[in-house]
Order: structure tokens, then C-alpha cells, then sequence
């Protein structure tokens, strides 16, 4: 480049400055994003799946009724595809219970294995022999316990006598683990193998802990990797047979689901948003370019009436592109870098799994970094070749613009008023500005409409459950401590406090559905239960439906996430885990978790054949009670049960707990940022429109005040104008959140959880109100430059 093509690329950029530093911004805020958002993902699933394979986290569980011998369990090691396999001791449905009695907590109580899915001490240290444990830093912080203090626990009541040795455990250290990534996750206490005398269960396991043989460069959340998986399993089963065993993978574990729903929750909604912010950030890189090159015609003549070559005007242009892009690029990854700090910040204690405060990937960033300049480069040359290369440079420094096609008859409208004739005459000749504007007005505010849309979506959606589907307060369920007879003193206490209730059975199992298996609640209940308690609407809500025996409704996450579709077979394990068949009868609404609904007495055939006794199947496990509070408190409602000695599980129909409230943290943090980094694109990008557009009407606009128009005329014949361009950047805002809100919202829902999909109008009124507002603001500051035009200011021009 010759050193006068060098200057007059530093002088383009000083007198566009502005459009300089727009263009730069809008490259700042799509990269910073990208770099922000999807790489703290990037970040998260790399240390995630470092913490799997430092405990070598089993691939899948083999969980049998029937169990496996020590000798069965090594020969699992022949089957294809398989690499090492463990027996273990998991007791699901205990108790942890602090000196003196004072706290009781449920717990999942497990034996430590050596091989597969081991703990990672944390402090203090692991159990060395019976009698020691090691807990989860968040049990310890809530039941308030400290190493060396002394816990009783509890075992499932189904176990022999004399299975668990002693009651008594001593708390040795904290520990973490796969299973427990997530910090609302279940409550895990690990003991050593010696506390459990496994000749009281026949030495035999019912809980195996698998490693599989899968690709070594796959993500544990990769298509590769699910397909290696589920060969294993396939050749699992064909050695076991289908009978009394079930092979649970980690897409079916909850932690795993709440680690893998947010990853793939900040990635969804990092790539609408980000692809947005793309398509805006090209449009003005395009339209700045070429409003740019339009307004340095005369400039362009002059140098190529004294010889310069086209390609040497086109690299004077080169520079300022270029060095706007690159500019932005950096300022995206400093952006990137204050994005994954808050993201770590905000998120970061949700899991189990410490992540870096950034990470910055170097490949990447070179790929959008040229993209991005080739992007530049080639619209550079294509406007270049459009409105200069192909004019000559009289034409240019004329500034006479291309003949047009003669209209064959022209009529004049007399309606139309002066100011109206000057907004269209402006409209049509300086279109890439007025159509930059409306794509950036209407994409800023479609993503603020979107974006509360989304966070609102999901908080109305445990509203909407509790109105349209569960239709009652609490679900009251026993514990491992429980008894039978507990049963009635639950129902006295509730009729003696006022409540209204029905009694469900409720069950945690497996489906099997094209050789796919996966976790769903079956619910049972009575015709009572499902005409007042729990409704049944397909997903248009006209139809009402009340399971009668040999019926099976899906909640429709089932059919949406699974392919499970009306009339389709589905097989459901027994407490045997033994398949049983049943019909698909229908499809209803369900808003959060993956349920199937049949009636008591189908429930009864499933559940009950082999526990004996006409009610057995409502034992303390399954039965539940759906409570209607009439006006009382759920805290006067614990506290009567808790003085009658009965010890309660309380779930609010109204509250997000565990996964869902993990899962909602991340939706409202990142839909937060995009809604801020929309606004300040809109400030910038906007700024810089309106000055242009201020700076091309000046001489106009002095001729106007020479001419006796006032100050208040002049600015009101600019706001004419921004007022019909903002509105209808806002009317392609609202038609893009009509037509595509529900489709966006099934893409970022997780695989559990139905969002409220239909438009939220108030969101998008605020978000028309808010970007009108705004608009209107920054071209008032813009508009305060007509006050200071003077009419020597033309001799500039």
C-alpha cells in the first residue's frame, strides 16, 4: 500500500469514526457472545468429562432383582464392548440421622467401589472399615455435622436383618462424586464394603457398575458416544437375557441429566442468540461499507481522475474494514473473558465441578477471525465494484447518479403532504441506511421480546402446572422411616386440619420403547383423582381424559423427546423387571418430568402381583396423598404431622426444586445477557445510522433554516422519518415473535420440562415500548447537532 493510500485509510477512519467504531462493536458483541456463552460450555463439559474419567464414571448400571454372583460379575468383562464391570451396594431409600436425633435427611446409602465410579476425597479422609462414612459437603452443611461427629443410618427396610452390620458410622471426610455433580442432587453417603455382610443377601449383587468400550476423543455428550453405549448394553442383555435385569445409562441418572441439560441449555440459547447477532452484525457491516464508499463518491472521482488503480482506491477502503473487524475481535474476546467470569461466578456453585474462570481457544478464534475478515474484504469489493470501478471518475465527482429505467407515466399526488413527500424522496435514496435501521431496531427488540419471553416461559410454567394439570398444593409422601400404619395418621391429621386430599401410587421405573429404555413416573389413581385432582387435556386442551384399566397416557415430553406416539407399544418393568406391554391410549399435557398415567387398578396389575396381600401395591413406597390446603399453611401443615412423630417427604406443586431449579438459574442468567448485549448493539449501531443520516441531511436542513423553517420543523421533519422507520423495524419485531416464539421455545426446552409456549403479549409490549423509547432517545441526542449548523458549514460540505 503507498503511503498516500495509507493516509487516507487513517482519514476515513477519524472523520467515520463512528461508523468505525460501530462496526467494531457489533463484531465485539456477536464474537464476545460466542466466546462467552458457548465457550464457558466448551469449558464446562471439558471439566466435567476430566471429573468422569479421573472416577472412571461407569458408562451404564445393571440393576437385578436376581443379582450376580462375584465369578458372573468378572465374566461380564467377555462381553463385547465392555471393559470392566463392579459389584456393588446401593440402598436407596435410607435414612442419615444426626446425634441425639435431632435431624433426619433421605440418603441413597452406597458401598465405596474400587475400580468403577469411585469417590473423590475431598476432606479429611475415606472409610478405612466398617463403622465410617464419608458424606457430600452439602449434607454436612445441612444437617450441620462435622468430621468426627457420629450419625446413625438407616438402611432400606427391605434389606435381611443383619445385611447393614451396625447402625452407627462416624464421619471420616466429604467426598464428591459423578453421581452428585450437580449440588442439588440426591444425598449420597458411601460406607466401606465391610459394613454390609453380603452372605445375608446370598453374596450375590443387585447393583453392577459397568465401564464400557467407547471412543477415546468422544464427548460424553456425543452421538458416537451414545451409540457405543448402547452396543454394550445390547450385548448386555443378549448374555443376561431380558428377564429380572434392567441397564440404566447416565442419560437416565438425575445429576447427569442436570450437568448435560445446561451445557446443552447455554449452548441452544447462545446459538439463537448468537446467530442473531451474526445476521444484524452482517447486515450493518454491509450497509456501513456501502453508505460509506456512497458518501466518499466525489473523493473516489478525484482520486482516480489523478491516476490511482482501482485496486489501490479498493485497499484504501481495506484497512478501515479490516481494522474495524479486528478491533472487534479482541474487544470480543474481553468481552468473552467478563462473560465467562459471570457465568462462573453465578453458575459455577451449582456443581460439583470446579471450571475455570475463562478459557480461550485459540482455533476458533482464528477461523471467525478470518471468516469475519473475508466477510469485509468481499463486501468491500463487491460494493466497491458497484459504485465506483464501474463509473467513471466525471461520473463520480459529479456526483450524478446511474440513469434509471424512465416510469412510463408519472403521477403526482396532491395528498400527500410536503413533509411526507421528503420522508419517501429520503427513504428510497439512502435505502441501505432505512433498511439497516429497521433490521437492527427490529432484531434488538425481537431479542428482548424473546428473551423475556423465554424466562418468563419457564417461570410460568410450574404456574401452569399447578392450574391446568396437578390442581392441588402439596404432594405428602412417607419415608424409609415410615410404617403402613402411618397411612392413617396422616389421613386423620389431614381431615383434623381441614384438608381436602386424594390418594395416588406413584412409581419411579423404567420404559422400553424400541429397544430404547429410559426413567418415567407412573402414576396411579382413581377416576375421583383425575376429574378434580389431576386433569388430563391433549395439547390443544379441548379433550379431557380419565385412564381406565388397560390405559397408559404419556405426557407428551415423552412423545416429543422419545417418538412415542398414540397407538405405539411401550413396555413398562415391573418390580420384577420384567417387561409388560401396554397400548398407548393417548397423549396429554404435562409440563414438568416424563409421566405415564393409568388407572389405580392397572397400576395394581402392574405393581402388585407379587407383594401380596389385596393393597400391598400401596405400600409405603408408592402411596402418596395430593393435598389441598384450604387456606392453611404447608408449614402448619408439616408442623401437626411432625408433632404426630410422622416423618414426611413435602413437594409444593408451585415450587422448582433440584433439577429445575438448577436448570432456571441458567435460563435467567444468560437470557439477562443477551437482552444487555442486544441493547448496547442497538445503542451503538443506532448512533451510528442517525449521525449518518444527520450528517447527509445538513446542507438540506441549513437551505431549511435559511428558508424561515424553525429549530422545532427542522427536527420534527427528522422525526417524521424515525418514527416510520422505528415502527416498522417494530412491526417485523412482532410478526418474528408471533411466527416463531413457540418453535424457539421447543428448541431451548429441556428433555423433561415443557415451557409455557404461547407469546407472552406483555413481554412483547415492553419490548416495543423499551426499543421505541430508545430508539427516539438516541435520535434526539443525534438531532442536537442541527442546532449548532450554520450556513458557512456549506462551504464544508
Amino acid at each position: 500500500m503507498k503511503f498516500t493510500q495509507f493516509k487516507e485509510s487513517i482519514r476515513n477512519i477519524k472523520k467515520s469514526f463512528i461508523t468505525w467504531l460501530s462496526l467494531a462493536v457489533v463484531t465485539t458483541i456477536g464474537v464476545g457472545t460466542y466466546f462467552g456463552a458457548y465457550y464457558y460450555s466448551v469449558s464446562m463439559e471439558e471439566h466435567t468429562a476430566d471429573f468422569f474419567t479421573q472416577t472412571n464414571y461407569s458408562n451404564f448400571d445393571i440393576i437385578s432383582t436376581v443379582g450376580l454372583k462375584e465369578a458372573e460379575i468378572k465374566d461380564l468383562k467377555n462381553v463385547e464392548g465392555i471393559k470392566d464391570a463392579e459389584g456393588t451396594v446401593v440402598l436407596d431409600n435410607s435414612y442419615f440421622i444426626t446425634e441425639d436425633d435431632k435431624e433426619e435427611f433421605d440418603i441413597e446409602l452406597r458401598a465405596i467401589s474400587e475400580r468403577v465410579s469411585k469417590v473423590d476425597l475431598l476432606s479429611g479422609e475415606l472409610p478405612q472399615k466398617q463403622g465410617e462414612c464419608a458424606i457430600f459437603p452439602e449434607l454436612m452443611e445441612k444437617s450441620g455435622v462435622e468430621i468426627g461427629d457420629y450419625v446413625t443410618l438407616k438402611p432400606d427396610s427391605k434389606m435381611p436383618n443383619g445385611f447393614q452390620k451396625t447402625s452407627k458410622f462416624k464421619i471420616t471426610g466429604t467426598i464428591n462424586h459423578p453421581d452428585g455433580i450437580e449440588v442439588n442432587a440426591k444425598n449420597y453417603v458411601f460406607v466401606h464394603r465391610e459394613s454390609f455382610d453380603l452372605s445375608k443377601a446370598g453374596n450375590i449383587y443387585s447393583y453392577i457398575l459397568v465401564d464400557a468400550e467407547v471412543p477415546e476423543d468422544a464427548s460424553f455428550l456425543s452421538e458416537e458416544y451414545s451409540k457405543a453405549v448402547k452396543k454394550a448394553i445390547d450385548k448386555t442383555k443378549d448374555k443376561l437375557g431380558d428377564s429380572g435385569y434392567v441397564c440404566v445409562s447416565r442419560d437416565e441418572k438425575e445429576s447427569y441429566i442436570t450437568v448435560k441439560t445446561d451445557i446443552d441449555t447455554i449452548r441452544k440459547l447462545a446459538k439463537v442468540f448468537v446467530t442473531a447477532f451474526l445476521v444484524i452484525g452482517a447486515v450493518v457491516v454491509v450497509s456501513a461499507v456501502t453508505i460509506l464508499i456512497d458518501n466518499k463518491k466525489k473523493l473516489l472521482g478525484t482520486m482516480k481522475a489523478f491516476g490511482f488503480f482501482n485496486r489501490e482506491i479498493v485497499s484504501s477502503f481495506m484497512l478501515f474494514s479490516c481494522t474495524s473487524v479486528l478491533l472487534g475481535m479482541l474487544m470480543g474476546v474481553g468481552v468473552g473473558i467478563v462473560l465467562q467470569i459471570i457465568m462462573k461466578i453465578f453458575l459455577g456453585p451449582l456443581f460439583n465441578v470446579e471450571i475455570s474462570w475463562f478459557e480461550f481457544y485459540l482455533k476458533p478464534f482464528v477461523i471467525i477471525t478470518l471468516v469475519q475478515l473475508l466477510m469485509v474484504v468481499v463486501t468491500t469489493i463487491v460494493v466497491m465494484m458497484k459504485l465506483v470501478i464501474e463509473r467513471s471518475a466525471i461520473e463520480l465527482m459529479s456526483g450524478e447518479q446511474k440513469k434509471r429505467r424512465k416510469k412510463t407515466k408519472k403521477k403526482k399526488s396532491k395528498s400527500k403532504s410536503l413533509y411526507s413527500r421528503l420522508i419517501l424522496r429520503n427513504m428510497r435514496t439512502d435505502l441501505a441506511r432505512v433498511l439497516t435501521s429497521i433490521i437492527v431496531i427490529g432484531g434488538s427488540c425481537a431479542m428482548i421480546g424473546f428473551g423475556i419471553t423465554i424466562d418468563q416461559s419457564l417461570n410460568k410454567m410450574t404456574y401452569c402446572s399447578s392450574t391446568e394439570v396437578l390442581c392441588y398444593d402439596v404432594e405428602v409422601a412417607m419415608t424409609a422411616l415410615s410404617k403402613d400404619s402411618d397411612a392413617d395418621k396422616i389421613r386423620d391429621n389431614l381431615k383434623k386440619l381441614g384438608c381436602d386430599y386424594k390418594e395416588v401410587v406413584k412409581k419411579t421405573t423404567i420404559y422400553n420403547y424400541n429397544d430404547r429404555e429410559k426413567y418415567v413416573t407412573i402414576v396411579g389413581g382413581s377416576e375421583d383423582v383425575y376429574k378434580d385432582y389431576i386433569k388430563l387435556h391433549d395439547m390443544k386442551g379441548s379433550k379431557e381424559f380419565t385412564p381406565s384399566k388397560g390405559e397408559v397416557y404419556l405426557g407428551n415430553k415423552i412423545s416429543e423427546t422419545g417418538g412415542v406416539s398414540k397407538g405405539d407399544s411401550i413396555g413398562i418393568y415391573d418390580n420384577n423387571y420384567k417387561l409388560k406391554d401396554m397400548s398407548v391410549t393417548g397423549i396429554c399435557k404435562n409440563y414438568m418430568g416424563k409421566v405415564a398415567y393409568i388407572s389405580e387398578d392397572e397400576f395394581k396389575n402392574i405393581f402388585g402381583s407379587d407383594m401380596g396381600g389385596e393393597n400391598s401395591y400401596k405400600n409405603t413406597e408408592n402411596l402418596k396423598f395430593l393435598v389441598r390446603l384450604n387456606g392453611k399453611s404447608e408449614k402448619e401443615l408439616k408442623n401437626l404431622m411432625s408433632d404426630s412423630g410422622l416423618s414426611l417427604k413435602y413437594d409444593s406443586t408451585r415450587k422448582l426444586t433440584g433439577i429445575y431449579a438448577t436448570m432456571a438459574n441458567v435460563y435467567h442468567l444468560t437470557v439477562y445477557i443477551m437482552i444487555i448485549l442486544a441493547a448496547c448493539m442497538s445503542v451503538f449501531v443506532l448512533m451510528n445510522l442517525v449521525n449518518i443520516f444527520v450528517s447527509k441531511k445538513s446542507k438540506e436542513l441549513i437551505i431549511m433554516g435559511v428558508n424561515g423553517f424553525s429549530y422545532k420543523q427542522q427536527i420534527g421533519y427528522l422525526i417524521r422519518e424515525t418514527i416510520v422507520i422505528t415502527l416498522s423495524g417494530l412491526s417485523v419485531a412482532v410478526l418474528l415473535g408471533v411466527t416463531f416464539t413457540t418453535p424457539l421455545i421447543k428448541i431451548i426446552e429441556s428433555e423433561d420440562l415443557m415451557f409455557k409456549r404461547d407469546v407472552n403479549i406483555w413481554a412483547w409490549i415492553f419490548a416495543v415500548f423499551f426499543e421505541f423509547i430508545f430508539a427516539l432517545i438516541i435520535n434526539l441526542i443525534a438531532f442536537k447537532k442541527v442546532k449548532k449548523l450554520r450556513l458557512f458549514d456549506i462551504m464544508d460540505m
